[in-house]
C-alpha cells in the first residue's frame, strides 16, 4: 500500500461495568499496542454579573420622540475544572493521566483540576427615534450597541476561554394597526447587525501523533454580519383570524482569525469565510388560521387553529469539517383546540398535536466526520399529542 494512504480506523471500548471501569479496548486493527480512550470531566462555575442602567425619553411633539439608554456591565466568571483520560491497553487495565498534560498522572478526576478567572466589562447603549403620524401608525429607527460576555470552558480537553463579542445593531420599521369589523395589525422591520469578535463554535481535530481526543471550542471569530427583514401580521374578521410571520436572513462570516490549541490542528469554525453563519435559515414562514366555533356563550369560547411552519435549509457544520453539514428544508404542521372558560368556569382546556404529519427531519448535524469518520445528526421532535389545563383564581375577598 502506498505511503500516506489514509485508512479507516476506529478505537472504542466495550464496558461490562462502566462504574468500576471494567472495560475492554477494541480497535479495527486488532492491535494491543493501540489504546482505547475513556474521558471524564469535573466542572464548577461561579458567575457574578453587575450592571448599571439608565434610560430617558424626550418628546419633541405629541408625534415625535427620542429615547436614549446606556448600560455598563461587569461580568466575572470563576471556574474550576479538568479532564482525565484513561488509556486502556488491555481488559480492565488503564493508564490515567490529565488531558491538558499527559505527563501528570491522574488517580482521580480531582488530580486534573485547574482554576481560571475572567472578567469582561463593556458599555452598551441605544438610541430610538419614534414617529406616530396617527394613533394607529408607528414609524421608528433604532441604533444599539450590544455585548455578550466572555466565558471559560474549564472542562474542555484543553481548558480555554474566549472574550466578549460586540454588535452594532441598526433597525428601521413600522407598526400599523387597524380597527373595526376587519381588524388586526401589520408590523415590518429591516435590520442590519455588524458583529465584531463574534463567539462561534469550532471543531478541534487532534494533530498527528497527539493523544488528544476530538473536541469543540468557542472562539472569537473576527467579523460577521446578520441582516434581514421580519414581518408579523394578524387579520380578524368575524369568527375567523389569520396570523402570518416571515423572516428573511442574510448572514455571512466576513473574517476569521485562526486559533491554535496545543495538540490540535487549527480550530475549524462551523462556517466558512464568505459563507452563511450556522443555524441561520434564509427563509422561515409561519401561517396560523383559526376559527371560533359557534357555541353558546354559556359554554365558553372554543377556538380551533392550525400552524404551518416552513424552515429553509441551513448550515449547522462547516463543509471543511463534514460534507453533511447542511440540514435540508422541512415543513411542520401543528393543531390546537382551545376551550376557554369551560361552562362559564375559571377553567381553560386545550388539546394539541405537534408535527401532525410526523415529519422526519434533522435540526442539527454534529460535525464529527473529519475527526472520527462517523457523522451523526439530531432529529426533530416526532408527532406528539397533549392536553393542557389552566385554572384562574380571582382576588380573595377581605
Amino acid at each position: 500500500m502506498p505511503a500516506g494512504t489514509l485508512l479507516p480506523f476506529l478505537a472504542t471500548l466495550s464496558c461490562a461495568d462502566i462504574s468500576t471501569l471494567k472495560c475492554t479496548p477494541i480497535n479495527t486493527f486488532g492491535s494491543p499496542l493501540i489504546p482505547s480512550l475513556l474521558q471524564n470531566s469535573l466542572t464548577r462555575y461561579w458567575y457574578e454579573n453587575i450592571g448599571f442602567f439608565g434610560q430617558a425619553t424626550y418628546r419633541f411633539t405629541d408625534q415625535l420622540s427620542i429615547t436614549g439608554g446606556i448600560r455598563y456591565t461587569i461580568d466575572k466568571t470563576t471556574a474550576e475544572g479538568g479532564t482525565r483520560q484513561l488509556f486502556f491497553f488491555a481488559p480492565n487495565q488503564y493508564n490515567a493521566v490529565c488531558a491538558a498534560n499527559n505527563a501528570i498522572p491522574a488517580p482521580s478526576g480531582e488530580s486534573c483540576i485547574t482554576h481560571a478567572e475572567q472578567t469582561t466589562k463593556k458599555p452598551t447603549w441605544l438610541i430610538d427615534l419614534d414617529y406616530k403620524p396617527t394613533d394607529d401608525i408607528l414609524l421608528y429607527a433604532k441604533y444599539a450597541r450590544g455585548y455578550r460576555q466572555g466565558n471559560i470552558n474549564a472542562s474542555n480537553t484543553i481548558p480555554q476561554g474566549w472574550g466578549p463579542e460586540k454588535v452594532e445593531s441598526y433597525e428601521i420599521g413600522a407598526k400599523l394597526s387597524f380597527r373595526g369589523e376587519f381588524s388586526g395589525y401589520f408590523n415590518i422591520a429591516g435590520f442590519y447587525n455588524d458583529f465584531s469578535d463574534q463567539q462561534l463554535a469550532t471543531s478541534l481535530i487532534p494533530a498527528a501523533g497527539s493523544t488528544a481526543s476530538p473536541a469543540q471550542a468557542i472562539v472569537n471569530a473576527g467579523k460577521s454580519k446578520i441582516q434581514g427583514i421580519e414581518v408579523d401580521a394578524l387579520a380578524n374578521y368575524s369568527a375567523f383570524s389569520l396570523a402570518v410571520g416571515y423572516t428573511y436572513l442574510d448572514t455571512e462570516l466576513k473574517s476569521f482569525t485562526p486559533v491554535n490549541f496545543p495538540g490540535y490542528l487549527p480550530a475549524t469554525p462551523n462556517s466558512v469565510v464568505g459563507g452563511p453563519l450556522p443555524l441561520s435559515p434564509k427563509h422561515k414562514v409561519s401561517v396560523t388560521p383559526s376559527v371560533k366555533l359557534p357555541v353558546s356563550e354559556n359554554l365558553g369560547e372554543i377556538t380551533l387553529s392550525a400552524t404551518y411552519v416552513h424552515t429553509s435549509s441551513q448550515v449547522t457544520a462547516s463543509p471543511l469539517v463534514t460534507p453533511f453539514g447542511t440540514v435540508p428544508a422541512f415543513d411542520l404542521l401543528n393543531l390546537n383546540l382551545a376551550w376557554k372558560s369551560v361552562g362559564g368556569s375559571p377553567v381553560d382546556l386545550a388539546a394539541f398535536v405537534t408535527n401532525l404529519t410526523n415529519e422526519k427531519y434533522y435540526n442539527f448535524i454534529g460535525g464529527g466526520w473529519q475527526s472520527t469518520g462517523i457523522e451523526y445528526g439530531a432529529l426533530g421532535m416526532p408527532r406528539m399529542f397533549g392536553l393542557r389545563a389552566k385554572v384562574r383564581f380571582g382576588a380573595m375577598a377581605d
